[in-house]
């Protein structure tokens, strides 16, 4: 994710979870290029395992 420009972190419990924590300023444009780049990258998470 973080090569796709989105920063990501593990659960504090090592839990498979995708922690979001947009800016609270964030509008339409940004929740979208949010949800094209996770959407990408689980793709090709889904292609590798």
């Amino acid at each position: 994710m973080f090569e796709a420009g989105l920063y990501c972190r593990a659960d504090d419990r090592g839990d498979p979870v995708v922690q979001l924590a947009p800016p609270l300023i964030s509008g339409q444009k940004e929740f979208d290029a949010i949800y094209e780049i996770l959407r990408g990258v689980l793709d090709e998470a889904g292609r590798l395992l």
